[in-house]
């Protein structure tokens, strides 16, 4: 019976995913201000700190996090995301399958999946991501080496892909136009961050302009 009640009580807890401006970076500075500036979701990605230096930065921004009510993903470091309590893990294509990450990591916690085509994307659909990233649509000095994907893949997801989606790649204040013709459930920030307001602003107007 206490395995059952797990069972059913801890995908509850599971932090919704929201659309929006998906927020990365590095900095804990740019994180932690976009929980007050309108990030729906914000993402650890550091690729070049100590483990131990990502891991003091995971467990303040958990912290505040929490008490917005925002999730916080970090990404690379499953075994971080497990001891500072995050919302969830994001994850590359050399990782671990999606449900071999789900039984480490749990039924309550979001598992995202970096995908480059529309197979990719059904793959970790399939196994269970509860979201995907859909890019580079742009060339951006944040993927090295991974040439732009253009908007193929994105056509698809709209039609192929039943978990949200987050584009990313290139994305800022000055081409998110041309993304959101796609509607995507959200878009991914990197480098145009201090743009958040904007972005999010042309994001809310796409959203509200649909609806109505």
């Amino acid at each position: 019976s206490y395995d059952l009640e797990k069972e059913i009580l801890l995908p509850l807890l599971k932090k919704t995913l929201k659309r929006g401006i998906y927020v990365i970076s590095d900095q804990e500075d740019i994180l932690r201000n976009s929980l007050n500036e309108g990030a729906s979701i914000i993402q650890l990605r550091d690729k070049k700190a100590s483990k131990a230096a990502i891991y003091n930065k995971a467990f303040r921004l958990a912290k505040q996090a929490r008490e917005k009510n925002i999730p916080f993903i970090v990404n690379d470091f499953l075994d971080i995301a497990i001891a500072v309590d995050a919302d969830g893990f994001h994850s590359g294509q050399d990782d671990l399958p999606i449900d071999t990450l789900r039984e480490l990591i749990g039924p309550n916690k979001i598992l995202g999946r970096s995908t480059h085509n529309v197979k990719q994307g059904l793959i970790a659909q399939k196994q269970g991501a509860d979201y995907v990233s859909v890019g580079p649509i742009f060339e951006t000095p944040s993927k090295p080496g991974r040439d732009a994907i253009g908007f193929d893949y994105l056509k698809e997801a709209q039609q192929k892909l039943h978990i949200p989606f987050v584009v990313i790649g290139g994305i800022d204040h000055q081409n998110i136009q041309d993304v959101l013709h796609y509607s995507p459930p959200m878009i991914g920030i990197i480098r145009d961050v201090k743009h958040l307001k904007a972005l999010k602003t042309h994001f809310d107007n796409k959203t509200l302009n649909q609806k109505t």
